[in-house]
C-alpha cells in the first residue's frame, strides 16, 4: 500500500450512518465493492487510517496517486467520465438493493449512495487509474462536475460498443463552474446542472505576468520545498501502515488441528498463536508491530492479524517457546502497555444455553428489586452509555429508537449490526438493560434513558473464540462504555459440570493461572478507563471460579434467582458471585417487535447492569469498588445461600447511593 493523502480529521465533516462515521466500515464497503463490481472498479476506494487527528489515505494496490488538478484538462475529464460511469454503475445496484425487502440490502443502498455521492468524493489518479478519497463531506461537488449530456453520452458508449459515440468523448476547456448546487449525481441531474461558462479576462493575465516579474525569487525556494516534502514522505512510510500487507486486515480462520488445552485444563486453546493488544488508544499499532518484528526478526514469529479497531495483533511462534514468549515480549517492548491473551474456543447454544421457558406473567420482577421506586430518582441519562455484548441486535425495535450509539460488529469490523430468527438473545438481554419506557411497547428496562452500545460478536454459527470476546471489550471500553453487559461464558463439557464441589474448588483455585492472571489485567484495565464490565456467571449449576474468566475482583458477576428470591436449579454459584438479580421467567423483546419469556443469569446481568446505569446516571465517576460495596450493603439476603449473599434492591441502592 502506498499513502495517497493525509487529511486534518478536523477540516472536514464525517458522514455518520446509524450512528457511526462511515469511514470506519472501510473493510465492509471495499469487500462489497470487490464481489459486486467489475474488477476495474473493485477497489476503488482508499483505505482510512486515523493517526495524530488527521486521516492517511491509502491505495491498496500501490502506484503513485495525485490530485485529478495536476493532469492536462483532456486526461482529467476522460478520469471523470470513467468515475461518472463508475456512479452509475452504484446507482444500479442501488435501485437493485432497494426493490429488495431485505433490511441487510437496504443497509447496504444507503452506505453506497452516501460514500459515492460527488459532494463526498475527492479523485486521485496514477495516470491511468484513479481511486476515491471518501467518507467526508468534503463540498467537492463542483470539482466532480461533468454536462449530464455528456455523462449519459459516454454510458450509452460503454454499454453498447457498437454506438457512434466515443467512449473517451472529453469536453471543451472550461475554467471554472459557478452557482452550482449539485446533491447528488446518483438521482436524476436536476435543471441546475446548466453551467455558467466564465471566459478569462486580459486583466487576470496581466496580473499573473506582474506576479511573476515581482515575486519570481520565490521559486528559488521551490528545490527546498520539494526535498522537505520527500523527506517527510520518507518517514511516514517508515512507520505507517503502508509496510502492513494488505492479508494481515482478514481475520484468519482457526487452525482446530492445532488445538490443545490451556493451563486450566478444562479450555481449548491454540497452541501456536496468542493475541496482543495496546492498552494506550493514542499509540500507533503500526509503529508497535515494526518494532516487534524487530525483535523477532525469525521467520517462524509471524504476526498473521493485524485489528486497528481494537489496537490488537496475532502473534504466529514456534509452539514449543509458548511458556517463557509472553514475559519476553512485555520485557522487550516495556515502553508499551500490553495486554497478551491465548486464542481459546468459546461455544455457546443459540441461546448461549439460557433454557427458554414460557410463562404469561410478565413484570414480577420490577417489583422484586424496587426499580419502581427507585426511577423516582432517575431513569438514567443519555451521557450513561450501556454496551452489550452478545450474539446481535435487532435496532429497528421499538425499544431501541433513539438509544443506539457506536454500533459495532467483531465479525465484520464495522457498524452493520443485525439479528434474525436464530440470533435473538441480544436484544433480548439488551431490552432488559435499557430498553425504552412508555412507549406503548414491551417492558421497560432498568435504565431506559441510558444510551446502548450494541457490540455483535456471532456473525454466523454457534462457535466464537476469546477473541471475539476481547475484541468486543476492547471496543467497547475505547469507546467510552460505562457499563459493559457480557452474557456468555466459556464451555464446560459434561466431566467438569459434575465434578463434586471439593473437585471443583481444587480446580478454581490450581489450574488456569496464566488465564485467570490475563483476564484480571484486563478487567484492571477497563476499571481504570471506567467502564464497569458486568458478566452472566452461568447456567451449568458449578462454581463460577471454574472460569478463569470469572475470578477477578475487578468485575461485577450476577447469579440468578426464581421468583421466591433463592438460586435457581441452573445458576452457577459461589462466592465470586457478586450479586444475585431475577434470572427465572423474564419477559423481555426479540426481533421483529416481539415478546418473549427466557430464563437465565444472561437475565439477571443485564438487570444488574441498567442498575449500575442508573447509579452512574446519579454519579458518573463513580468507582466499582464503590458499585460493588452498595450491591453488598443495600441487597437482601438470598434464601438458602450462604451469608453475604445478596439479591438486588435498586431503590436501597441509589437511596444509599
Amino acid at each position: 500500500m502506498n499513502l495517497i493523502d493525509k487529511i486534518p480529521f478536523n477540516h472536514f465533516k464525517p458522514i455518520v450512518y446509524r450512528n457511526e462515521e462511515l469511514w470506519k466500515s472501510y473493510e465492509q464497503l471495499n469487500g462489497f465493492l470487490s464481489k459486486n463490481f467489475e474488477s476495474e472498479f473493485s477497489e476503488i476506494i482508499a483505505k482510512p487510517f486515523y493517526s495524530d487527528n488527521a486521516i492517511n489515505w491509502y491505495s491498496i494496490n500501490g502506484g503513485t496517486f495525485k490530485p485529478l488538478d495536476i493532469y492536462a484538462f483532456a486526461e482529467k475529464q476522460n478520469l471523470l467520465l470513467r468515475y461518472h460511469f463508475f456512479l452509475h454503475q452504484v446507482n444500479t445496484k442501488v435501485s437493485e438493493l432497494k426493490s429488495s425487502a431485505n433490511q441487510d440490502n437496504m443497509i447496504w443502498a444507503d452506505m453506497l449512495s452516501l460514500a459515492f455521492t460527488p459532494a463526498n468524493n475527492i479523485l486521485y489518479s496514477d495516470g491511468q487509474n484513479f481511486v476515491l478519497v471518501w467518507g467526508f463531506n468534503f463540498s467537492n461537488q463542483q470539482e466532480n462536475y461533468l454536462d449530464p449530456s455528456v455523462i449519459s453520452g459516454y454510458i450509452q458508449s460503454k454499454l453498447n460498443p457498437t454506438s457512434d459515440l466515443p467512449t473517451d468523448q472529453t469536453l471543451s476547456d472550461i475554467d471554472n463552474f459557478e452557482d452550482l448546487n449539485i446533491e447528488n449525481l446518483l438521482d436524476s441531474p436536476p435543471s441546475i446542472f446548466n453551467k455558467k461558462i466564465i471566459v478569462r479576462s486580459n486583466k487576470k493575465q496581466e496580473a499573473r505576468n506582474s506576479f511573476f516579474r515581482n515575486y519570481w525569487w520565490l521559486f528559488l525556494f521551490i528545490p527546498l520545498f520539494i526535498l522537505l516534502l520527500l523527506n517527510c514522505c520518507n518517514s511516514v512510510g517508515e512507520s505507517s501502515i503502508g509496510t502492513i500487507p494488505a492479508n494481515l486486515f482478514k481475520r484468519p480462520p482457526i487452525d482446530t488441528s492445532k488445538l490443545i488445552k490451556g493451563d486450566s485444563g478444562i479450555s481449548l486453546i491454540v497452541s501456536d498463536i496468542f493475541n496482543i493488544a495496546l492498552k494506550d488508544k493514542s499509540k500507533d499499532l503500526s509503529v508497535f508491530s515494526t518494532e516487534l518484528k524487530k525483535q523477532f526478526p525469525d521467520s517462524g514469529y509471524q504476526i498473521v492479524y493485524y485489528d486497528t479497531s481494537t489496537l490488537r495483533i496475532q502473534f504466529k511462534f514456534p509452539d514449543s517457546n509458548r511458556t517463557a514468549l509472553k514475559s519476553k515480549i512485555k520485557e522487550k517492548m516495556d515502553n508499551y502497555e500490553l495486554l497478551i491473551w491465548d486464542e481459546s474456543i468459546f461455544r455457546a447454544s443459540k441461546t448461549f444455553n439460557d433454557p427458554a421457558l414460557l410463562d404469561v406473567e410478565k413484570s414480577w420482577y420490577l417489583s422484586a428489586i424496587g426499580v419502581y421506586d427507585a426511577w423516582e430518582k432517575t431513569t438514567g441519562k443519555k451521557d450513561v452509555v450501556i454496551a452489550v455484548i452478545d450474539d446481535g441486535f435487532d435496532l429497528n425495535n421499538k425499544d431501541f429508537a433513539n438509544k443506539i450509539v457506536k454500533p459495532y460488529n467483531v465479525k465484520t469490523k464495522n457498524s452493520v449490526v443485525n439479528a434474525d430468527n436464530d440470533r435473538i438473545h441480544g436484544t433480548h438481554v439488551a431490552g432488559l438493560a435499557l430498553g425504552n419506557a412508555n412507549n406503548g411497547f414491551g417492558i421497560s428496562g432498568i435504565a431506559p434513558e441510558c444510551s446502548f452500545m450494541p457490540v455483535q460478536i456471532a456473525q454466523s454459527g454457534d462457535v466464537f473464540s476469546s477473541s471475539d470476546v476481547i475484541d468486543a471489550i476492547l471496543y467497547a471500553v475505547k469507546n467510552d462504555a460505562d457499563v459493559i453487559n457480557i452474557s456468555l461464558g466459556k464451555y464446560f463439557n459434561d466431566a467438569v459440570t459434575t465434578l463434586p464441589k471439593e473437585v471443583q474448588k481444587e480446580y478454581a483455585n490450581n489450574l488456569g493461572k496464566d488465564e485467570e492472571e490475563f483476564w484480571n489485567e484486563l478487567l484492571t484495565y477497563a476499571d481504570k478507563e471506567n467502564s464497569i464490565i458486568v458478566f452472566a456467571t452461568g447456567n451449568q449449576n458449578i462454581l463460577v471460579g471454574l472460569d478463569p474468566m470469572l475470578r477477578s475482583d475487578k468485575a461485577i458477576k450476577v447469579a440468578a434467582v426464581n421468583r421466591n428470591l433463592a438460586r435457581t436449579s441452573f445458576s452457577n454459584f459461589g462466592d465470586k458471585v457478586t450479586v444475585f438479580a431475577p434470572g427465572e421467567k423474564i419477559n423481555s423483546i426479540i426481533p421483529g417487535n416481539q415478546e418473549k419469556i427466557m430464563d437465565g443469569t444472561s437475565m439477571a446481568s443485564p438487570i444488574v447492569a441498567g442498575a449500575i446505569g442508573l447509579m452512574k446516571s446519579m454519579n458518573k465517576n463513580i468507582s466499582l469498588d464503590k458499585v460493588k460495596e452498595l450491591l453488598k450493603s443495600t441487597g437482601d439476603p438470598v434464601s438458602g445461600e450462604p451469608s453475604g449473599s445478596k439479591f438486588l434492591k435498586v431503590n436501597k441502592l441509589l437511596n444509599a447511593q
